[in-house]
């Protein structure tokens, strides 16, 4: 089976100075299921299976990815927004664009 990527990676911290990158869903389970601090979370569940479905239909992988990030914040690990999305609403935030 080939990699199922993410349109955009995940970047969270995990450490102090340890950046993780996660680039497709099988990357994502492989970190859920053998470097996941908080196993059985809610979120850590949801994560799971909305990457096991991705796995069957490419269609779902965005929300695979929404999920994967979604767990991240609820076990605390940092993510890492340095371009897109985040990055744009936290400059915006600073110019007093966004309250």
């Amino acid at each position: 089976m080939s990699e199922v990527a993410f349109h955009h990676p995940v970047s969270f911290k995990l450490g102090h100075n340890w950046t993780v990158v996660i680039r497709s869903v099988q990357q994502a389970l492989d970190f859920l299921d053998n470097r996941w601090p908080e196993m059985g979370e809610a979120l850590y569940v949801v994560a799971r299976g909305a990457c096991l479905e991705a796995l069957i239909d490419e269609g779902k992988v965005k929300a695979a990815r929404y999920a994967f990030m979604d767990a991240l914040v609820e076990a605390g690990l940092e993510p890492v927004f340095e371009f897109g999305f985040m990055s744009a609403m936290s400059n915006s935030s600073q110019n007093g664009l966004v309250t």
